[in-house]
């Protein structure tokens, strides 16, 4: 019947169609390769390329100029329209600053471990160039005449201080003695 005949006709232009694209498509290559002129030199394939990316980034910078910028400083500049009075503000920010600040400390405390390290490692060796022997009656009335004082101020240990501090001082003169005073 007429129903049967519309459907087949359907089905068999469709396959006709399907059968001509997929022979335009495996004819692609072939459209391709035969349009390029394989004569040509490598700096002209080059310079097409290098073209060819230059636009890109051409067309990118200008679209983030033309598009982007806009668009960005709009939304800044709704900004003051959008939020609340400062009343409001300070009582809907108050929780979200909290919780950054949190975040902020809470990572600040994660990292000091290895920034004290760090730290230590760095005075520890600078120790033997801010060491600046003054003589005992500049620095200190109790110590005996020709001494040497040297005023450590800071963080850290003082005795391991005093200990670094000892060793460079006795390798650089000998025969030194080493009080630590808190």
């Amino acid at each position: 019947g007429d129903g049967y005949d519309l459907i087949t006709g359907f089905i068999d232009g469709a396959q006709a169609r399907i059968t001509q694209l997929l022979n335009w498509i495996s004819g692609l290559p072939g459209w391709v390769t035969g349009s390029i002129d394989w004569n040509v030199s490598f700096n002209s394939i080059f310079n097409s390329g290098y073209d060819l990316m230059s636009g890109l980034a051409s067309g990118l910078y200008r679209g983030f100029l033309d598009l982007v910028t806009p668009m960005l400083t709009w939304i800044t500049d709704q900004i003051p329209d959008w939020k609340g009075p400062r009343e409001k503000d300070l009582r809907l920010l108050y929780e979200s600053g909290q919780t950054v600040m949190a975040g902020f400390s809470a990572g600040l405390m994660a990292g000091f471990s290895d920034v004290e390290r760090t730290l230590g490692t760095i005075t520890g060796s600078l120790v033997p160039a801010v060491i600046v022997p003054q003589p005992a009656a500049a620095a200190s009335r109790t110590v005996q005449a020709g001494g040497v004082v040297i005023n450590v101020h800071g963080a850290g240990d003082p005795e391991a201080v005093a200990q670094a501090v000892y060793r460079n001082l006795d390798a650089a003169f000998g025969r030194l003695e080493l009080e630590v005073r808190r």
